[in-house]
């Protein structure tokens, strides 16, 4: 039967599709002078389309591709005109269908596909042939495929797109996309390396987007750089900056850099001032910020942003001695990341979960969770939650009888803390450390003394009021006991 390709009823072109797909079909195509085309179905082997002259197969793909884009339906599938395009060598026009393909995925939260279709559209503009408009779509889309990489908890990619779009945007001398790269890999670093290394890079990169002028890169370089003070243990720093960014994306003129939206940004702010703050016993204050994060997820109803959202009402409930409440909330955040593949949050509201479970006597389900949390950490190479992991995982073996175990732990979380620059995180090693060391000795008792105070000296200095009443009243208790008895 002949037909012209454009007057091909959708059926018949889907069940061609298909065929390709799978091949199943030979889809044998004669064209004559005349533009008729030939379908003919035969049951075939993969060696049959295989070994079809690569120009001949190249010419299929192009032609379904023409076909597609002549009818208005199709362009609500770019994926199928990503993969049409992909095999016809049509790179210009496979990286614009992965580009609405990623984007498409995106709003549909499904992150693992995001990123695999930014991957294709990148390596299609690559085929390009090069001009300077070529090497400012290539560092756009790194930039705006951060977003995928980033909920897909691919952190290593998403440090590569940052640092490969940095150095393109150098060699095509373009300070502002050089910017918002390097704010990319600010990011990034917050996961995937020292907190050293990323509030350097943090602090340079707030200030270059000050001097450019570009809000919406401000804040997320703000936003970056109080997570990176967070996570150095420098709360009182984080929440301030942390605060800039909330001012202005609370205001009309809110904005935010591609691939995320201004109350996103706003959200995930709001989100780590809250978690600051409650860290730093400021429990009113971080009930507040938690309430405009979990009022702009209600709003939004993403999944993204209800499990950060979730995160911090989590840490609320702990600060507040809320644990089945912190339990219940940290679960359903947990349930949320598992439906909708949002890995990058998995690990930390794992550890959250699991020092719940901890601290309501669950020992068996807070040593599992535990322990899932730190691999998955280790997975997504997100350190200071590793070590945060093991610190109660700790804490969790000791009161389950393995206190040898425990210790040793414990120890090489602090030593790790301490050399790369997680000063929290070195005092929370040291309280666990003293709550569960014998005291059998006055070397013991010295050696407990001294970690208590050591705690204490780290916990005053960064703002941490309920880690440093705990390490203080464990220190006064052990004064006043005159057998040194923990």
């Amino acid at each position: 039967m002949l037909r012209d390709v454009a007057g091909l009823p959708q059926e018949i072109l889907q069940r061609c599709l298909a065929a390709l797909d799978r091949a199943e079909f030979l889809v044998r195509i004669d064209v004559e002078q005349d533009g008729l085309i030939e379908f003919r179905h035969e049951m075939v082997r993969q060696v049959t389309y295989d070994s079809m002259v690569e120009k001949v197969r190249e010419s299929v793909h192009a032609r379904i591709l023409a076909t597609m884009e002549g009818s208005g339906s199709s362009h609500d599938e770019p994926n199928r005109l990503c993969y049409h395009a992909t095999r016809a060598k049509d790179w210009q026009k496979a990286f614009a269908y992965g580009r609405v393909a990623a984007r498409k995925s995106l709003a549909r939260s499904a992150f693992s596909d995001a990123a695999n279709y930014f991957e294709i559209a990148m390596t299609a503009l690559d085929k390009v042939p090069f001009t300077r408009l070529r090497e400012a779509d290539a560092v756009d889309i790194r930039i705006e495929a951060r977003t995928a990489f980033m909920s897909a908890g691919k952190v290593a990619e998403w440090f590569d797109l940052g640092r490969a779009a940095e150095g393109r945007a150098n060699a095509i001398d373009d300070i502002g996309r050089k910017v918002a790269a390097m704010a990319v890999r600010s990011g990034a670093q917050n996961f995937y390396g020292t907190p050293i290394e990323a509030i350097e890079t943090g602090e340079e990169v707030a200030r270059l987007a000050g001097e450019w002028g570009n809000p919406g890169w401000l804040n997320l370089a703000q936003y970056s750089l109080g997570q990176a003070y967070f996570i150095a243990g420098r709360y009182r720093d984080a929440e301030q900056m942390l605060g800039q960014a909330c001012l202005r994306l609370s205001g009309p003129d809110a904005s935010a850099p591609p691939g995320t939206t201004p109350k996103t940004l706003e959200l995930l702010s709001c989100m780590m001032k809250s978690v600051t703050h409650t860290t730093l016993g400021e429990i009113d204050t971080g009930a507040e910020f938690h309430q405009r994060a979990s009022a702009i997820a209600d709003e939004s109803n993403r999944p993204f942003d209800r499990v950060g959202a979730g995160y911090s009402g989590g840490c609320l409930a702990l600060g507040r001695g809320n644990l089945g409440e912190a339990a219940a909330i940290l679960e359903d955040a947990f349930a949320i990341t598992q439906k909708y593949g949002i890995r990058l949050f998995v690990p930390v509201i794992t550890c959250h979960l699991g020092i719940a479970y901890l601290e309501q006597g669950r020992l068996a389900d807070a040593r599992v969770t535990l322990v899932e949390g730190r691999e998955e950490a280790r997975s997504v190479g997100y350190t200071s939650i590793v070590l945060r992991t093991s610190i109660y995982l700790a804490l969790a073996l000791s009161r389950l009888g393995d206190a040898q175990a425990a210790l040793k732990m414990l120890r090489e979380a602090r030593n790790t803390a301490r050399q790369q620059g997680f000063s929290g995180l070195e005092a929370e090693a040291l309280f666990g450390e003293a709550t569960i060391s014998p005291a059998s000795n006055e070397n013991d008792r010295t050696s407990i003394l001294h970690q208590l105070r050591a705690a204490i000296a780290i916990a005053s200095s960064s703002g941490a009021k309920p880690l440093l009443y705990r390490a203080e009243a464990l220190l006064n208790g052990m004064m006043d006991n005159s057998h040194g008895n923990v």
